[in-house]
């Protein structure tokens, strides 16, 4: 199909169109012609690709990044856990193309800088966002940053939506940044992925004795045994410091410090990848501080957190005789 030909009726649309739906007995072929009629779209620069429909589409969207984008770098914001953020995104991509613009200022500030960096390196950036509708970033913040990465030249981005209200998120300023051109993928696929990462509460259970602190405890066991031993040593750590000062932040410069004297990690970046766990299961969460500099903020219920880790033979607290000196 004739590039300028699709360009010209581009300028005829309006900001959503929608295609015919993608049912769950859909052949590969009409998946796959669909797939090229995305990568055709995205190929001229002029619009990203919005996903609706009922039915998961994380697997759909996945192949087509794999089958038809593997050129470019890529990276996937998992809308539906509640850990999500823009700012995350934003980390990612700065990591991912070792850029060296400051982090610091307002979200939108930061991004603007990295759309500067990614338009004067001129290298194309997929960004796949599964579920842009999520709760943790359908407000007007998290919106106005991904308009903003959606609208800089160098940024293709592909997006699935689920809500029923998502449309009004979005007003004539963010759709002219966004670009949608929108598609109905209807796969009718159970949500899997997305009911058991999305606005889970694991840890807030009340350890009164009921069931809810029990099951609590059961689903951090569950957890807990997928980990490295490397990484729960680091979380029993963060616990310490955490109880030591009598508060929920610590400076994660402060962890760093305490685990590589401990022979646990070498650098920040090993540091955090083995954090990722917990920030993705809402026990953990990085903030920036008012001077600047990054904090862990234990987020899940502290009380089940000791029980847990008392169980598991983590030492938090102070021995008898530092008790006393205290």
């Amino acid at each position: 199909m004739d590039v300028k030909k699709v360009l010209s009726l581009w300028e005829l649309r309006s900001h959503f169109v929608d295609e015919g739906p993608a049912e769950l007995n859909s052949t590969p072929e009409q998946f796959e012609q669909l797939f090229r009629w995305w990568n055709l779209l995205l190929a001229t620069g002029r619009c990203n690709i919005l996903v609706n429909g009922v039915g998961s589409k994380i697997d759909k969207l996945n192949e087509f990044v794999d089958e038809h984008l593997t050129d470019h770098p890529l990276v996937t914001v998992n809308g539906y856990m509640r850990s999500a953020s823009a700012r995350q995104v934003l980390d990612s991509i700065k990591d991912g193309f070792r850029m060296k613009c400051s982090s610091g200022g307002s979200t939108l500030e930061y991004a603007k800088r990295i759309c500067e960096q990614l338009r004067s390196r001129k290298e194309d950036l997929i960004i796949l966002v599964h579920n842009i509708d999520g709760a943790a970033l359908r407000d007007s913040f998290h919106q106005r940053v991904f308009a903003l990465l959606a609208n800089c030249e160098c940024v293709k981005m592909i997006a699935s939506i689920d809500h029923v209200n998502t449309l009004l998120m979005w007003d004539d300023g963010l759709l002219s940044q966004f670009k949608w051109a929108s598609f109905n993928m209807t796969t009718r696929k159970p949500y899997l992925e997305e009911l058991m990462n999305s606005d889970v509460r694991l840890l807030d259970g009340d350890m009164s004795g009921g069931d809810e602190g029990a099951h609590s405890l059961a689903s951090m066991n569950a957890m807990w045994s997928s980990l490295t031993q490397n990484a729960q040593n680091i979380f029993c750590y963060l616990m310490r410091l955490v109880c030591k000062k009598g508060e929920s932040a610590v400076p994660m410069i402060e962890l760093f410090e305490a685990a590589r004297e401990d022979f646990l990690v070498s650098s920040m970046p090993i540091l955090k990848q083995q954090l990722v766990e917990f920030i993705d299961h809402n026990i953990v969460a990085r903030k920036t501080n008012s001077q600047g500099d990054e904090d862990l903020v234990i987020t899940a219920n502290m009380a089940v957190l000791k029980q847990f880790l008392e169980s598991k033979g983590c030492k938090l607290a102070l021995s008898d005789d530092e008790d006393e000196d205290a």
